[in-house]
């Protein structure tokens, strides 16, 4: 759970802060857009895939979580999908910081 709520933390604030620090244009919340979807996408197709194998062979340890339908995924596909859950909000939060002029063009 903690490292979860870290990675959501992180991609949340960090490109927010690139943004000011550096400037910033449109396209770049474009980019962290289709970056956040893409990951979320990615998540899909790999619980999916686990979800098709065969789960009763999965050994359950310290790298395997249960999902809601009682299967078995690695904790990096978890990871992949809380990805998007910060970048797409710190994109629309740059695209207002562009739009009020606190974030100008590098």
């Amino acid at each position: 759970m903690f490292k979860g709520a870290l990675i959501v933390l992180v991609s949340l604030v960090l490109p927010v802060v690139h943004a000011v620090q550096y400037g910033s244009t449109y396209q770049y919340a474009v980019t962290l857009i289709a970056v956040g979807i893409a990951f979320y996408v990615a998540e899909m197709f790999l619980i999916q895939l686990y979800l098709a194998a065969d789960e009763r062979k999965c050994v359950m340890n310290g790298l395997m979580e249960s999902t809601v339908c009682k299967s078995a995924v690695p904790q990096w596909v978890s990871g992949i999908g809380v990805v998007p859950i910060g970048l797409i909000p710190s994109a629309i939060v740059i695209v207002l910081l562009i739009t009020m002029g606190v974030i100008t063009a590098s």
